[in-house]
């Protein structure tokens, strides 16, 4: 039966189609899978970063007060010595 044959013989086609796809969606899974690591990885370091920034900033505001109240005891020093 020649509609057997060509039947079977779409089929096998068919399986050996969905084995190359099988391999493809396991590479881009893979690559997904890394990616998603990367990011991962990317967010915990941006953390950090974020961290020292923010003790970074609060540092320079603790130097510029000391500065002005430094600024201030000079200013009084001098206007009191004037006196």
């Amino acid at each position: 039966m020649p509609t057997d044959e060509a039947y079977q013989a779409v089929l096998h086609e068919l399986s050996k189609l969905a084995g190359e796809w099988r391999i493809y969606r396991d590479t881009i899974n893979r690559a997904i899978n890394l990616l998603n690591g990367e990011v991962v990885g990317f967010g915990k370091q941006q953390r950090s970063i974020d961290r020292k920034l923010d003790a970074i900033r609060r540092w320079q505001w603790t130097r510029v007060m000391i500065e002005i109240v430094l600024l201030l005891m000079a200013i009084a020093y001098i206007y009191g010595v004037s006196r």
